[in-house]
């Protein structure tokens, strides 16, 4: 009982979380429930009815799709945001260590078995109830219990082989050494250079410029999706009392304008007429040849991607 409040307590913030705005914006914008297209499959002349059967196996489906050994160890997530180009969830190498896990569990019947299969059965399920086919953050619940069956199989293996016992230890050190190696250069020297665009890079830098302007400076980023907004919040650029006026409507999923923040796709030949403004526009929305040589606009500064592409350019209007 006492373990139970003492989780109910480490909980009570995500609980007060999920009851507020921003949880119900949250929670409509990635639930498999609250989208408007039909499942995959429908048919307009059979009616409505075959929702009662293909909803229910696009759940199931969604649910399976966490224990397909393809999106667990080899193949990336399909949204370019999450991917580190050649790795999944776990190392190809820990997929033969799986399958001599599952052996074992299942040959020895350990007595909390039961309690292990729930646990494994029940982490997909809220994963399953989200409208990405796979998403490897959301495997995190699956990842602790796939992790004790990998080591319950390498363990397996070293009694298997225990004359070679030593020599398999020492094998297994310098290939998750490598492995780690490996992994750790792709995320952090040629994903950045490959993904920037992906990882929003650069709103750091255009939120430190914005700090350093007139406080009452109007500030308009072209951003059609309109989710540029959270990295002004995040760097406190806008005040979070300010954009948690506009989570207080829960018909506003994404906020278009934050006070004097605008966040929106730019008609620039309409609006570059406009005075004392700040533009923000990411380098694959404007070409300098769109901007240079008119003496009302000055390009104040340009942001480079870790790869020395240009990522935004910022432009001030002026009287």
């Amino acid at each position: 009982i006492f373990f139970f409040f003492f989780a109910l307590l480490l909980y009570l913030p995500q609980l007060l979380l999920i009851t507020s705005p921003a949880g119900y914006h949250r929670a409509i914008g990635v639930s498999i429930f609250s989208r408007d297209q039909t499942p995959p499959g429908y048919s307009q002349e059979l009616g409505d009815w075959q929702r009662l059967y293909l909803a229910p196996r696009e759940v199931l489906s969604l649910y399976w799709h966490y224990f397909s050994p393809s999106n667990l160890f080899w193949q990336n997530d399909y949204n370019p945001q999450r991917r580190v180009e050649g790795y999944s969830v776990f190392y190809l190498w820990q997929l033969p260590l799986l399958l001599i896990g599952v052996w074992t569990f299942f040959k020895k019947k350990f007595k909390e078995s039961k309690y292990f299969l729930f646990w494994l059965a029940l982490a997909p399920i809220p994963a399953a109830l989200t409208a990405d086919p796979f998403h490897t953050y959301r495997a995190i619940l699956l990842f602790l219990p796939l992790t004790l069956l990998i080591a319950l199989g390498f363990g397996q293996l070293l009694s298997l082989i225990s004359k070679m016992k030593n020599l398999v230890i020492l094998i297994s050190l310098v290939g998750i050494l490598y492995s780690v190696s490996a992994y750790l250069f792709s995320l952090l020297e040629l994903t950045p250079i490959t993904r920037w665009r992906d990882w929003d890079y650069g709103y750091g830098e255009v939120s430190q410029f914005i700090k350093e302007q007139p406080s009452t400076l109007r500030v308009v980023i072209d951003d059609p999706n309109t989710e540029s907004y959270i990295h002004l919040l995040f760097n406190q650029v806008a005040s979070f009392k300010l954009g948690g006026e506009y989570y207080k409507n829960p018909d506003v999923l994404r906020p278009e304008k934050v006070g004097r923040f605008e966040f929106r796709s730019v008609d620039w030949p309409t609006e570059r007429g406009d005075k004392n403004t700040l533009f923000v526009f990411p380098s694959n929305r404007l070409y300098p040849s769109e901007f240079s040589g008119d003496p009302k606009l000055n390009l104040e500064k340009t942001i480079y991607s870790p790869s020395g592409e240009p990522a935004f350019y910022i432009i001030k209007t002026y009287n």
